[in-house]
């Protein structure tokens, strides 16, 4: 929406600029103050359009505010004097902003979208990594039990110590509760 506006935008903003620097022209040489002074809100609508369709792709709200204003100068100017093609200019302006206004709404729901996919692919990356870590601390885990020396200490009576790290832990666990792994049945416990 926002680059169908900066086309329309610019192709019509061209031609008001055009058509009302003519009349702004035409009517200084006729000494008709009044349409020449139309034909002056015509052409500061025109540059109002140029920085309002500049603005429309990055910041397409600051776009709304403007076409919406220069629509409202076009109303009023084309309402008050006999340049009354102001008011065909100005209703366009007003349906610029609208187009503007959209195009505003839909770039806040593509980079909604785009956050929430940022935020799933690290929820996912997290997962991955600690999947991975659990992986590889399993492995050291196995391998210091089928390779690694047996510990022989003094336990007391049904106590377990943790083939991973040491630990103690009470007769019966199954897990260790400082690193999470496997506890094996201690030896030469009295």
């Amino acid at each position: 929406m926002r680059i169908a506006t900066l086309i329309l935008g610019l192709i019509l903003g061209a031609i008001m600029f055009v058509q009302t620097f003519l009349v702004y022209a035409l009517s200084g040489a006729a000494n008709n103050q009044a349409t020449s002074s139309a034909g002056a809100l015509g052409l500061f609508m025109a540059l109002l359009w140029l920085v309002a369709c500049a603005l429309v792709i990055p910041i397409p709200l600051v776009s709304t505010v403007i076409f919406a204003f220069a629509g409202l100068i076009g109303l009023g100017a084309g309402a008050s004097s006999t340049f009354t093609d102001l008011t065909i200019w100005g209703a366009a302006s007003l349906i610029l902003a609208a187009f503007s206004f959209f195009g505003w709404i839909g770039k806040r729901k593509t980079a909604r979208r785009e956050q929430e996919a940022r935020e799933q692919l690290a929820a996912h990356a997290a997962q991955l990594q600690f999947a991975t870590h659990a992986a590889l601390l399993a492995a050291q885990t196995n391998a210091g039990a089928v390779h690694g020396p047996t510990r022989t200490s003094e336990l007391p009576s049904g106590a377990e110590r943790c083939a991973a790290c040491g630990a103690q832990n009470p007769a019966g666990s199954r897990f260790c509760a400082a690193c999470g792994s496997a506890v094996m049945p201690a030896v030469g416990g009295v």
